[in-house]
């Protein structure tokens, strides 16, 4: 369930004789690069699926099924990039895998302030 956009500030002051004053500006996550609703892609090409989020601190990536269970990478058809993109490498035709490649994905960024999903993005690869 998406949650709604929160920037919180706090200001900490040190009481020592440094006089070190120090701001934090904690914020939800927001997308920067939203998956498509629908990416195609051809068995000989492959894909990638950009995600990327702001806020404070950085969100961290990750990726559903359909289901709501967390993806798990397919080492030789589906990878998570280090970037949180989803990549999925080219297969011959006989590797087709229809709960892979023909399937809906959302996209996850969450950090200590809150968590949003993506639209879901439905993948079709052809053959």
């Amino acid at each position: 369930m998406p949650l709604t956009k929160k920037s919180y500030h706090f200001d900490f002051f040190s009481s020592g004789f440094d006089g070190v004053t120090c701001k934090v500006d904690l914020k939800a996550p927001r997308f920067s690069k939203e998956p498509e609703l629908r990416v195609r892609f051809l068995n000989s090409t492959g894909a990638i699926i950009a995600c990327k989020a702001e806020g404070s601190p950085n969100p961290k990536i990750e990726w559903l099924k359909e289901d709501g269970s967390r993806l798990i990478e397919a080492s030789n058809f589906r990878q998570i990039g280090s970037d949180g993109s989803l990549v999925f490498l080219p297969f011959s035709n006989f590797q087709y895998n229809q709960a892979i490649h023909s399937a809906t994905y959302k996209c996850i960024a969450s950090n200590s302030v809150g968590r949003l999903e993506s639209r879901p993005v439905q993948v079709q690869a052809s053959k």
